[in-house]
């Protein structure tokens, strides 16, 4: 018997009388087992063998393109310096949300702000990237406590891409409560986008993020955000779940649809930070995640049937690699992740981390922009062990049937675990991607509605 075509590397799912298959690259098809056993035996008609080979599922003669260009636009990052910069203007803040990642100062904290020398450290430091487009992000604390520093930066950073010929995009993620006229007025001339947070309805977003003196912090949200898009500068906003939104679902959406939101991002919260050590109040198993996340969804795709305009915006992402074969760009979803590669992020005393979320864990601090270079950085023993921790491969998710679209996160696993490798079997962030992951696919392969819908998430984001 000739064999007409060759079965790539590929993983299985096996779901009552169909089966799932999906390549290295990302292409997947859905087979009866009668079908699947013909496609073993080399057996197939020549229509579905022109079907395999379109999809990529198969490699013929005719289709060689297909894998090299999957595996070109799948990789292509990893020729990329690291373009992503975080910058921690200050680690105080007038807020104590219950979840804080970086277990933020109080607002009269002394001696944990960065200084204008420090901030021109870092800018140089960044500059050295090869990275054509910069992209600078304050996070905190609240970068709007050390506003002149912001203002410093912005200035530099502006004047230092002109000499290097680089792009440059500046995001401040903030509360938005301390924001005045006057810096909307300069962060609007100044062309920089916002984010902030807004966790649902009032009863949800104060119970999660209230001020240092006990207060509820939601209505000053809404105010701000109003004031923000009367100066007509967009407000990107990010919600976290916790146990108290578990029971909330159509609340917290139609909270996003009534406030002008055309996405959502329903974020599951993470083991690190004040999260971690009120795990018991404040989190949840991954079966109660997905739960509320699923029941999240209907109520998002029931809404687009109903005409109205919302995303969840993750789910997008997964989309985009999923149904297009699109790479978005998110660090945490990719092999190897964003840790060191596709972002940097800086304390405000100048030491280095690999990411935002790295700063709780000094196994994450890689040296000070006052004591190395950005090539001494990049060739540094342990940014390329922090790099080799997240490649998939090299874990046991290279057994995963979802590998092709997914990312682990060394931090969350060392946070979790004690140890940069994800131990799968109990690991929280890699059961609710499973998860998702099954959903999805049981939508786009059962429900065709929901599958049109699904395109045009993709098409407008």
């Amino acid at each position: 018997m000739t064999k007409k075509y060759i079965l790539p590397f590929y993983r299985i799912k096996k779901n009552k009388d169909k089966i799932l298959l999906i390549t290295d690259q990302g292409s997947w098809a859905v087979l009866s087992r009668n079908k699947y056993k013909e496609l073993l035996r080399y057996e197939l008609s020549e229509q579905i063998i022109e079907q395999l080979e379109q999809k990529g599922i198969i490699l013929t003669e005719k289709n060689t393109h297909i894998f090299i260009n999957q595996e070109i636009l799948r990789k292509k990052f990893l020729v990329h310096p690291p373009s992503l910069h975080i910058i921690i203007p200050t680690l105080r803040c007038n807020h104590q949300c219950i979840y804080c990642h970086s277990s933020a100062e109080q607002d009269q904290k002394k001696g944990c702000d960065l200084n204008e020398e420090t901030a021109k450290e870092i800018v140089d430091f960044i500059m050295q990237s090869p990275s054509k487009k910069i992209k600078i992000e304050f996070q905190g604390g609240d970068g709007l406590l050390n506003f002149p520093i912001l203002k410093y930066i912005i200035k530099y950073s502006q004047n230092k891409i002109k000499e290097n010929e680089k792009d440059l995009m500046i995001t401040l993620v903030t509360n938005l409560t301390l924001m005045t006229d006057e810096q909307i007025k300069y962060l609007r001339e100044k062309k920089v986008s916002i984010t902030t947070s807004l966790d649902g309805p009032k009863e949800i977003h104060d119970n999660n993020r209230k001020y240092l003196g006990g207060q509820g912090t939601y209505d000053d949200v809404i105010t701000k955000i109003k004031t923000c898009r009367e100066n007509n500068i967009r407000v990107g906003a990010l919600m976290v779940t916790t146990r108290k939104s578990l029971e909330k679902a159509e609340e917290i959406v139609d909270e996003y649809i009534e406030r002008g939101f055309t996405g959502i991002q329903l974020k599951f919260l993470n083991k690190i930070g004040f999260a971690e050590k009120d795990w018991k109040n404040v989190g949840y198993t991954p079966e109660e995640y997905l739960d509320f996340w699923k029941k999240s969804m209907e109520y998002i795709i029931q809404k687009n049937k109903e005409g109205i305009n919302i995303v969840e915006r993750f789910t997008t992402l997964l989309l985009k690699k999923i149904i297009k074969g699109i790479e978005p760009g998110f660090l945490d979803l990719r092999s190897p992740c964003g840790i060191a590669l596709g972002q940097i992020a800086y304390n405000y005393n100048g030491d280095i981390y690999s990411c935002d979320e790295g700063r709780g864990f000094e196994i994450f601090n890689l040296g000070n922009v006052k004591q190395i270079s950005f090539k001494e950085y990049a060739n540094s023993k342990p940014v390329h062990k922090l790099i080799e921790s997240s490649i998939l491969e090299t874990t046991y998710c290279d057994t995963c049937i979802y590998k092709p679209y997914c990312g682990t996160c060394p931090v969350l696993n060392y946070a979790e675990q004690k140890s940069l490798i994800a131990k799968n079997a109990t690991n929280y962030r890699c059961k609710i991607l499973k998860g998702q992951f099954d959903w999805i696919f049981e939508k786009i392969i059962n429900e065709p509605e929901t599958r049109t819908i699904f395109s045009k998430w993709i098409e407008k984001n």
